[in-house]
């Protein structure tokens, strides 16, 4: 068709030059099939190459950006996997969100492979945490569990004691970033068993070190206050369970809590259970945290009492001892605590221990394997 000057109106369309970014606009931009292939989608990438060739002058990066944004989720993935462009461009990628209409995204394994690498990343800041954190939260049970699984590999390398080998500390990265995903939904019945497999499946190295980050005053900004605290008493609690070590310091202030509050409707049955089942190493100083509380409580639960009674009387015993006479306790503690005492030894609660008879001239001085 030849256009002129004298051209009819109803043929000026006709004479504009054909939209090179149509193949790239052939499907939705956000994440549903993500699929690019034929002809079009090649139609495509030959476009997004030769903008992204022309982003030397501010315009050609504008004009590149516009129409990425606006391409397909598939024809973009595609871009990003053959030209693994800077990180900040994969974000913009990856965090679009699901295609009009579904009610997930359908995130690719170039966006959990990128939000893997990144969220263990510390070089990563708060409010780019948060923007994957919301993605991710939207996104699809499939991808969202696939991110979760790689965060929470942990290769070989881990400390016996201690978190101090590279492994350990990148193990505990990639579980703090699993943990900050799983812990906003741990409430929910369908999210809950997740979360509670993640933490029993955690290296005990890698438990200890967590429960201590989050139990202590200064935890990790970077992290939502919901995550802090469920995860510290999650930890804290699995710990108490099975480990044949004394607790991190941190856990004594997050298991009195759980222990001494009935309210706690899921984690106090859990967390007396665990201290029912847990070593002496865990479990004395955890029954003297409790105990100690109790004992500053004018009206101490019957509840917990209930379950106070319910423990071994070797691992009580010394605890109440302690308290019944301790300066802190208040009168109506000392009672309640008292009759326990009575029924479990039979003794005045103010009879202390008989002190060991002074050695004699034959054994004066030697060791204790003497």
């Amino acid at each position: 068709m030849r256009c002129g000057p004298a051209a009819l109106l109803f043929l000026v369309a006709g004479c504009s030059r054909p939209d090179p970014w149509a193949p790239c606009r052939d499907g939705d931009p956000g994440f549903g099939a993500n699929t690019c292939f034929g002809p079009s989608c090649d139609a495509c990438q030959r476009q997004l190459h030769a903008a992204w060739d022309r982003r030397s002058t501010p315009a050609g990066r504008a004009d590149f950006h516009v129409h990425f944004l606006r391409s397909s989720a598939g024809a973009r993935d595609r871009f990003v996997r053959e030209m693994q462009p800077p990180d900040d461009l994969v974000l913009q990628h990856c965090t679009v969100g699901p295609v009009r209409g579904a009610s997930c995204a359908a995130l690719p394994e170039t966006c959990v492979a990128y939000f893997d690498r990144a969220l263990r990343s510390g070089a990563t800041s708060v409010p780019l945490r948060t923007q994957m954190n919301l993605a991710v939260d939207a996104a699809c049970e499939a991808p969202r569990n696939a991110l979760v699984t790689r965060l929470g590999a942990c290769g070989d390398g881990l400390d016996v004691d201690g978190c101090t080998s590279d492994g350990c500390r990148a193990c505990t990265a990639g579980r703090l970033a699993a943990l900050a995903l799983l812990a906003p939904a741990a409430d929910q019945p369908e999210r809950r068993d997740a979360f509670d497999a993640f933490v029993r499946g955690t290296p005990e190295p890698v438990a200890r070190t967590i429960a201590e980050s989050l139990g202590a005053p200064d935890a990790p900004v970077d992290l939502d206050p919901v995550v802090v605290r469920r995860g510290a008493f999650a930890y804290c609690v699995d710990l108490l369970g099975h480990s044949a070590r004394a607790l991190p310091y941190a856990c004594g202030s997050r298991l009195g809590t759980l222990l001494t509050h009935p309210e706690y409707a899921r984690d106090f049955p859990r967390a007396w259970g665990a201290l029912e089942a847990a070593a002496a190493p865990a479990a004395v100083p955890t029954v003297d945290v409790v105990v100690d509380l109790l004992a500053r409580d004018a009206s101490p639960s019957a509840a917990v009492l209930a379950r106070l009674d319910a423990l071994p009387p070797a691992r009580v015993v010394a605890a109440l001892r302690r308290a019944v006479d301790a300066p802190t306790t208040t009168p109506a503690a000392a009672a309640a605590l008292r009759a326990r005492l009575e029924r479990l030894r039979g003794v005045a609660p103010t009879l202390l221990p008989t002190p060991a008879p002074p050695p004699s001239a034959a054994t004066e001085g030697m060791g204790p394997m003497g």
